[in-house]
């Protein structure tokens, strides 16, 4: 299974802002494979054209999208994704991402699905299982969610947990019945500290703006294996943080 992040941002990142500062996150939004997207944002086709791969997407015939925020379900986005797409696309989230692809008048070329928290659905060569999260809501009623993703041939799987607060009870059952090989979500103190307490084995390193040089000697004694560098774009002090991290892990082959 190969997993592209696509951005890793939040709404904050603009396209101007990254060409301002000459690079940046980009909205939240991955590839698997290169047949199922997660989230069919606005900045999906920067990514396309910054990295050189034209036609990245046209594989695409099944999209889950996490919530009906602009920076994760974009409708033209969607319409240009079904516009190049070799083959019939589905559309799949909540009633709340439905209802406004309806009222922006919808794209030719998709079918639409409703999905139900905690019932998994076969896509393509996956089995998904939307998972309730804990964000901010743009329709009433709506239900944001994470998914758990298990691609059927290799039996590896992730859940994707991005742009949510604390887990909610259902889904971290759900994350504990499936044991995924790899968990993408924001982590803080408190993530840390609720990992802890349900099992899960998790070591917090000091921030080196305060001081701390317990990431780098991480890195260098051969103790980490992937960095997910992340900080809030206009944070002078966390920039220069993520500098140090970045230039320890290339010279450490992380």
């Amino acid at each position: 299974m190969k997993l592209t992040f696509l951005g890793t941002g939040a709404a904050d990142w603009s396209l101007a802002k990254i060409a301002e500062y000459g690079w940046g996150r980009r909205f939240s939004s991955a590839l698997v494979n290169c047949d199922l997207l997660i989230d069919p944002g606005p900045h999906i086709y920067d990514y396309e054209e910054k990295q050189g791969v034209p036609g990245m997407f046209r594989g695409v015939s099944n999209i889950i999208v996490t919530h009906s925020h602009g920076d994760h379900f974009n409708v033209n986005t969607l319409r240009r994704l079904c516009g190049e797409a070799e083959g019939p696309v589905t559309l799949y989230g909540d009633a709340g991402v439905l209802r406004k692809l309806e009222r922006e008048g919808g794209a030719e070329g998709v079918t639409a699905v409703a999905l139900t928290p905690c019932e998994a659905f076969e896509c393509g060569g996956y089995e998904v299982t939307p998972c309730r999260s804990n964000h901010d809501l743009y329709f009433a009623g709506e239900q944001t969610l994470n998914y758990i993703v298990r691609e059927k041939e290799t039996g590896r799987s992730f859940f994707y947990g991005a742009d949510s607060g604390w887990i909610v009870y259902d889904t971290w059952l759900l994350i504990k019945r499936a044991r995924p090989n790899a968990v993408i979500f924001e982590a803080t103190i408190g993530t840390a500290n609720f990992l802890r307490e349900n099992g899960i084995r998790t070591r917090v390193r000091g921030k080196i703006s305060e001081g701390s040089d317990q990431i780098l000697e991480s890195i260098r004694a051969g103790y980490v294996s992937y960095i997910i560098n992340t900080r809030a774009i206009m944070s002078g002090v966390h920039y220069d943080d993520g500098v140090a991290i970045r230039l320890c892990a290339t010279e450490n082959n992380v």
